[in-house]
């Protein structure tokens, strides 16, 4: 059994259920839940319990402050039996960001005169503005564009060759997106092979 928040938007809550049922000669039942995820709370309902059978059901709640991205989460739930004391429940995310960024990532290569540059797209589900910049590695310009609220905002990237190429560095730009208020770009940076 798993549970799936498939498609949801960031900020956006859920809820999904699961049920559990033994058969079998035990008085059996959950006695505890490990849950280390902030971001989902997790209650268990008994349905029923008749002789040599008892059912469970799993309520799992997402909250707003679920990551974005795909992940995978492991709920451990703690039994009285002996030969199986534990039970594993997957629950899978995937979040949607606010705001898209496309392309995902840049790479700038620097030709021959020792500069580069990119644009980056960011679009967001309602106007929003890009309050400025947070963190942009050494070598690296960020124009941000408009301030104003909008959908739609242009971004432009630029490199400069120096000594040192940029490798595996995080732009990250300050927004008023409320489901989003820090937009990540990865980039790397270096000379053209």
């Amino acid at each position: 059994g798993s549970i799936r928040f498939v498609g949801q938007d960031a900020g956006q809550t859920a809820e999904q259920t699961l049920n559990l049922e033994y058969t079998g000669p035990l008085d059996w039942r959950i006695v505890e839940v490990h849950n280390p995820y902030p971001f989902l709370s997790v209650y268990v309902e008994p349905l029923y319990q008749r002789p040599q059978e008892v059912g469970y059901r799993l309520r799992v709640r997402l909250g707003e402050q679920a990551p974005i991205g795909n992940w995978l989460a492991t709920l451990t739930l703690r039994t009285n039996e002996p030969s199986l004391p534990y039970l594993n429940v997957q629950v899978e995310g995937q979040i949607r960001p606010s705001i898209v960024v496309s392309p995902a990532s840049v790479l700038l290569r620097s030709k021959s005169d020792g500069a580069a540059q990119q644009r980056i797209v960011l679009r967001g589900k309602q106007p929003f503005r890009v309050l400025g910049v947070r963190q942009m590695p050494a070598g690296i310009e960020v124009e941000p564009g408009s301030d104003r609220p909008q959908v739609l905002h242009v971004v432009t990237v630029r490199y400069r060759k120096q000594d040192t190429p940029v490798r595996a560095a995080v732009i990250q730009l300050a927004t008023d997106c409320p489901e989003q208020p820090l937009v990540e770009i990865p980039v790397q940076a270096g000379s053209a092979p």
